[in-house]
């Protein structure tokens, strides 16, 4: 892209392979090209967030290449960002989609995070791609929020998408991910990143049956030792390197809101039995088993996503 030397604006523009966000590439993904035609790549695989914290000059803009974490506004499939200073004089930020241009004001935004799946966070098991942590994202796939929701009455009549952390801990969350419930798994603007989905009933069985089935898989697939889990049955390995935590559960009604951290653990599916009701799988610590069965889809359980 040839940008004007003349303009006495800043114009950046930070050029994201759709295709490509959460691929493997070695080649450079993302470019800033600067006023006077200079420009730097990073490697998607390096970064973890880049902010918008100042937007006077061009070291407004910072990369994290760590583990730094922000309040955001997330966008999983775009084209491209455009940062300028338009006619009237008013900044403006614009974030190109495949069928849509959404435009924001620069002053009201935290920070923008292009999430992204390292090569070390997946585990390939049979035929199947997984991602080797639970689910914690805070958006759909298009940057919709999903509502962190703690309050119980609120949780146990919602008919939509929502997260929680596991007794509302954010503490907890650094571990174990996020809780949701299934209606955010049912949301049209898909809570999976690109290039992932949420496992139906059908794959979950295909996992446990190539590793031995119900009653075996478990040990393959939970963590070994006590850091996490309470106790370990006989035999656990990980050789999987699935690396299943005991995040618990939140419940939709009664007094144990929140049940299992320590030694259960509880995976959504895609497939639904009814109206009220879906299919989920279970680990514990005092077997070897994974095994499905049916909970009510105001429940909050742990979600991991398989590649498509």
């Amino acid at each position: 892209m040839k940008i004007n030397r003349m303009k006495k604006n800043l114009y950046i523009i930070l050029m994201l392979l759709l295709s490509s966000t959460f691929s493997y590439s070695a080649e450079p993904l993302v470019r800033f090209y600067l006023q006077d035609g200079r420009s730097k790549s990073f490697n998607m695989d390096d970064i973890e967030t880049f902010t918008f914290q100042s937007l006077k000059n061009v070291e407004s803009i910072i990369i994290f290449l760590n583990d730094s974490i922000h309040s955001s506004i997330s966008f999983a499939n775009v084209d491209k960002i455009s940062f300028f200073i338009n006619k009237d004089q008013h900044r403006e930020l614009w974030v190109y989609q495949r069928d849509r241009i959404k435009s924001f004001d620069p002053g009201q935004i935290d920070s923008l995070i292009f999430l992204n799946i390292k090569t070390n966070e997946t585990v390939s098991i049979g035929t199947q791609i997984w991602m080797s942590k639970n689910l914690d994202l805070a958006f759909y796939r298009n940057g919709d929020t999903i509502p962190q929701i703690t309050d119980s009455l609120e949780w146990a009549n919602l008919t939509t998408g929502a997260w929680c952390y596991y007794n509302n801990d954010s503490e907890l969350g650094k571990i174990y991910g996020k809780l949701y419930n299934w209606y955010a798994i049912n949301d049209s603007r898909c809570l999976a990143p690109k290039g992932w989905h949420i496992p139906s009933d059908f794959e979950w069985e295909t996992l446990s049956n190539f590793l031995g089935g119900i009653n075996n898989a478990g040990n393959k697939l939970k963590e070994s030792g006590i850091s996490h889990w309470a106790d370990q049955y006989y035999g656990t390995t990980n050789e999987t390197g699935f690396t299943a935590l005991p995040g618990g559960y939140r419940s939709s009604i009664g007094s144990l809101l929140f049940y299992g951290i320590g030694s259960n653990c509880y995976f959504w599916s895609s497939s639904e039995k009814d109206q009220k009701e879906s299919w989920y799988w279970k680990l514990q610590s005092k077997n070897a088993s994974f095994n499905n069965d049916i909970v009510n889809k105001v429940n909050g359980m742990s979600i991991r996503c398989i590649r498509d």
